[in-house]
């Protein structure tokens, strides 16, 4: 079970010992860091904690749990808390009473083998930073820094109200600058007056993942490498040869295929650490545009953000955008057959009109991820085709076989996201 993004309450104490490895060796527990903390009791100063964690990337705080500095802040004791009425009542205000403006965070808890409760505070990426904790004469603005905590510098107090403004924002209206980008369109090979020429392709997808924590990075020589890498790991089936174009505000990869079956391909990492995909659907497929082809980018977009993010040190919710722009492209209910190149089997449960309905040519979708679930994305993946292609063509899905074959193409994709 997730931590992370997990509905918290009651949970079984299987859930906390799978999660941080407690029957593991110690060495292959999750230490403290970023984004764990542990405590024995419920510390004086536990607001300083979650205000350090709200004006970071949030992060999980354990009491009951006692961690070995000796031994690289593993856990090495779960106690747990006696069993007692207010736990909850008592850990919500001392956060409350001492952090400013009010935190985001969720409670949970577990009764360990020996009958003591182990609580859990969730606390979120904080949407109004800086927070400051206040506790008697004592006020300060944390931040939190590997597995301890250290004050907020003038130039960090300014990167917060920054994320304020930002996170204000309607995170919709955050994700359609990326999904509506004019400059961000595939091309097509045509004919115009017996002259082969290129022209903007009007059938095409499009995919972003936009950080909710607002940063900027500097977009050198050492990152652009690094993203052509990924993207080669994450979408293998693309050609081996590139096009990387370097903008202030971002770097871009495109690939292309021309011939029978042609398509062109955009990747794009923006300052902000935003990722976008745009990818042509019509023409590269005989038959028409087979549905697993999309999930299958949409899971390649997946990896990519999970590994460029932990790489740039993004960590929190993401807002995970899909646009599909089509007229006439024709979708095929099939999906990629694991270990085998352009070869496909009917997908069951995926029911495509005969006649199509008179609908829309474009329709989106937003979803909100932790970064933690950009792993095994199975569910929002499923649910934004399904709603996606319910609006745009009036295709209807049974969701079980949908995850099924979801899930079936996540384990044919390898240990780097390829396929097969």
């Amino acid at each position: 079970m997730n931590l992370f993004a997990c509905p918290l309450g009651p949970l079984p104490f299987e859930a906390i010992e799978e999660f941080l490895g407690l029957a593991l060796p110690i060495e292959q527990r999750i230490p403290e860091g970023t984004r764990v903390d542990y405590n024995v009791v419920i510390a004086q100063n536990l607001g300083e904690d979650v205000a350090a964690f709200s004006n970071s990337d949030g992060g999980i705080i354990f009491i009951g749990i006692k961690a070995d500095k000796e031994k690289q802040n593993v856990p090495v004791e779960w106690p747990g808390l006696p069993p007692r009425a207010d736990y909850g009542t008592q850990i919500t205000a001392k956060i409350l009473s001492t952090v400013r403006p009010r935190p985001e965070f969720e409670l949970g808890w577990a009764s360990t083998p020996g009958g003591n409760y182990i609580y859990i505070v969730r606390v979120r990426p904080g949407s109004y930073p800086p927070y400051e904790y206040e506790q008697g004469n004592t006020v300060r603005i944390p931040l939190r820094v590997h597995d301890g905590k250290r004050a907020a510098t003038v130039r960090d107090i300014e990167s917060l109200f920054a994320r304020r403004s930002g996170a204000t924002a309607n995170p919709e209206t955050r994700v359609l600058t990326y999904l509506n980008a004019p400059d961000f369109r595939c091309m097509k090979r045509s004919v115009v007056n017996g002259q082969e020429g290129d022209g903007v392709d009007d059938e095409f997808q499009r995919i972003v993942i936009v950080p909710r924590a607002g940063t900027s990075f500097r977009l050198d020589r050492k990152l652009e490498t690094e993203f052509e890498k990924t993207v080669f790991n994450c979408f293998p089936d693309e050609p081996e040869s590139w096009e990387r174009e370097v903008r202030g505000a971002y770097v871009q990869i495109s690939a292309r295929r021309l011939g029978q079956f042609p398509w062109h391909h955009l990747w794009r990492i923006y300052q902000s650490g935003a990722l976008a995909f745009t990818g042509s659907i019509a023409g590269d497929f005989p038959g028409g545009k087979p549905i697993g082809d999309l999930a299958s980018d949409l899971l390649g977009m997946c990896a990519l953000a999970r590994q460029m993010f932990q790489q740039i040190e993004i960590y929190g919710d993401v807002d995970v955008g899909y646009l599909v722009i089509s007229a006439d492209t024709e979708f095929v209910p099939k999906f990629p057959v694991a270990g085998a190149f352009r070869d496909y089997d009917a997908a069951r449960g995926i029911r495509i009109p005969q006649t199509r309905a008179a609908r829309v040519n474009r329709a989106s979708d937003l979803r909100v991820l932790d970064t933690s679930e950009l792993a095994t994305p199975v569910n929002p993946i499923a649910e934004l085709l399904m709603d996606v292609f319910r609006e745009l063509r009036g295709i209807s899905f049974d969701s079980k076989l949908l995850l099924e074959a979801i899930e079936t193409l996540v384990k044919g994709r390898g240990p780097k996201g390829q396929r097969g």
